[in-house]
């Protein structure tokens, strides 16, 4: 066999594992025994005994014998979680076994560096150059952060800070692209340091192997971070499992390292929760960004933006030497953003298009997935960051464009509740309780007319929510948590119906001014429903925030309006009768019995 073709039968080897990241961290594995003790390249040990050997031999003087044992236990899990194919790894670690017994010279020039044949290297940089994230968008970010570099920079600072970096394509567009000082630094505690050491094998290699990386990853803390200066900063972190509120953390930590320490732009990768959680700590923070004034830009992206990470993300622009009066949201989540070639079930790649609006916005031009807006206000009450609450994709135009000509808004014309849980009440433990029957979706028919409402709940008499959420007839709700846009019209006398707590409950300001119909009718539209859903929010669960639903756009009132809607919801009523009485017609044909007396014959 030529040598260039094993080189290409090892590279070929990426296609049968589970991930990038598997087959990496066991080349970075084999490497490390190379470079350790190449005797065990000849033995059949498995892929967990060959890491744990390198955790043991790496680590096996900074940690405890049970802190070790731990690590045993996350590679078990690791392994598991990525599929790691013992076969396919045993095959691995014989055909490397043979180009290091064949090669003993070039491996041992490259091996300290992690860095091994230019004909593999070109080769997996054809085959992969994209490894874990699209590189034109991220370019494009490191461009913009470069471009902040002026010769007026203090020379002690004139480096680019690279925090906990997901993305090596970053560093090397920073460093080789745009000419810059780069230093990378890695935060890890203690409940995170096993993953790290694993993915910091496949991390190296790829940054030595695809893109010649070799500056030293430099561990550190936040403290530590903020006594030192630099004149860019880049961050992108890596969304491995940990939940809403880790994610949440870390962002919060990563600005506050990034906005002391670096004096000039920076831009940080998040999950885009970080945008619109509703907890008094995330809109806390979001305000303190607003207040200091130093948001850019916030750009939405999909889905698989990083290769078979399902979570949705944004990118957060920062200027620490400017004070921007305007943030920029830009919206690039949409599949009309996506190249149809490159892009695959796990790997959402952004087209040429979208990356070129990334551009403009970030030189401060208007584009069609963007929008601009007053920063101060944006600091209301949920402060939200989310590009999707503002900005209209092409696809919607048409209706936005339609429903954005309101004059008024819903809160000028209509209270608003928000239905809350009621807790049931035991009447053995309670005083005085009563039984009310529990608005849900499932009671909210098609016509939208609300008359047959059965879950039946006991509260507590003094329930203040319960109070609350009790429906008076005509009432309107709007479901805003999970399914969003179901309009319901309470058409009854009882008193006795509470709505669910994934409806708000709007009530008119004036019947006689704006009815209760008008408003429905808006709502129910079919352009309304198109707005609504783009507005909406939330990852697992889908919300519409407070703010959105305050502000919807109304149409004044007018006597042709008024009277249209008024026929509208009379045509609903009559069909909602109609339902009911096919509903009590067939519930009738199911109570058909034969009585024992019928079974007497008769003359």
């Amino acid at each position: 066999m030529e040598q260039s073709d094993k080189f290409k039968s090892l590279s070929a080897l990426g296609e049968k594992w589970y991930n990038y990241n598997s087959c990496l961290i066991s080349l970075a594995t084999l490497f490390y025994l190379a470079r350790t003790d190449s005797t065990k390249l000849a033995n059949s040990c498995s892929i967990r005994e060959d890491l744990l050997f390198c955790l043991q031999k790496e680590y096996g003087d900074k940690y405890s014998h049970d802190e070790l044992k731990d690590a045993e236990t996350y590679i078990n899990k690791y392994i598991d979680k990525n599929h790691m194919d013992e076969p396919t790894y045993q095959l691995l670690k014989s055909q490397f076994f043979q180009l290091y017994t064949q090669r003993f010279e070039m491996f041992s020039d490259n091996l300290k560096r992690v860095n091994f044949f230019t004909e593999l290297q070109a080769e997996l940089l054809k085959e992969h150059a994209e490894f874990f994230i699209e590189s034109r968008l991220t370019g494009a970010f490191a461009s913009y952060v470069a471009g902040g570099i002026t010769e007026d920079n203090n020379a002690k600072s004139s480096s680019v800070m690279v925090l906990d970096n997901y993305n090596p394509y970053a560093e090397y567009a920073l460093q080789f692209e745009n000419n810059c000082k780069v230093d990378v630094f890695k935060v890890a505690d203690k409940e995170t340091r096993f993953h790290f050491s694993l993915d910091s094998y496949a991390e190296k290699l790829c940054r030595s192997l695809v893109y010649n990386l070799t500056n030293p990853i430099t561990a550190t803390t936040f403290p530590a971070l903020e006594d030192k200066s630099f004149s860019g900063g880049f961050s992108f972190l890596n969304l491995y499992p940990q939940g809403i509120a880790e994610w949440f953390n870390r962002a919060v930590n990563h600005y506050q390292a990034l906005s002391k320490s670096v004096k000039g732009r920076f831009v940080m990768f998040v999950h885009n929760s970080v945008t619109y959680l509703s907890q008094s700590e995330a809109t806390t923070f979001r305000k303190r960004i607003i207040n200091e004034g130093h948001l850019k830009a916030v750009v939405n992206l999909p889905k698989f933006f990083t290769r078979q990470v399902p979570f949705p993300m944004c990118a957060m622009v920062f200027d620490t030497t400017s004070i921007y009066d305007e943030v920029s949201f830009l919206d690039l989540s949409g599949k009309d953003c996506l190249d149809t070639v490159l892009s695959d079930r796990q790997h959402n790649v952004i087209n040429e298009n979208a990356v070129t609006e990334l551009k403009e916005v970030l030189a401060g031009e208007k584009t069609g997935h963007s929008v601009f807006l007053d920063a101060m206000k944006l600091n209301d009450d949920q402060c939200l960051f989310d590009p999707s609450c503002y900005v209209a994709g092409p696809e919607h135009e048409e209706s936005v464009g339609y429903i954005e000509k309101g004059e008024l808004k819903l809160e000028n014309i209509a209270q608003i509740y928000r239905a809350q849980v009621c807790s049931a009440a035991d009447p053995d433990v309670v005083k005085n309780t009563e039984i009310v029957y529990e608005l849900n979706l499932n009671d909210v028919p098609q016509t939208g007319v609300m008359s047959d409402v059965q879950k039946e709940i006991r509260v507590s008499s003094d329930d203040s929510r319960a109070k609350r959420s009790r429906l008076q007839k005509g009432d309107i709700v709007l479901s805003i948590k999970g399914t969003i846009g179901k309009v319901g019209y309470f058409n009854d006398d009882r008193t006795d119906v509470i709505a669910g707590q994934c409806f708000a409950v709007i009530r008119t300001l004036n019947e006689e001014r704006y009815p209760q119909s008008l408003i429905f009718c808006q709502l129910k539209s079919y352009d309304m429903q198109r707005y609504l859903k783009m507005k909406t929010t939330g990852d697992k669960i889908k919300v519409l925030q407070s703010k959105i639903l305050k502000q919807l756009p109304m149409y004044k009132s007018s006597k042709n309006l008024r009277e249209e809607a008024d026929k509208m919801v009379a045509k609903l009523l009559e069909l909602d009768r109609q339902r009911l009485e096919i509903k009590r017609a067939v519930e009738q044909s199911t109570s058909f019995r034969i009585e024992d007396d019928s079974f007497k014959e008769t003359n």
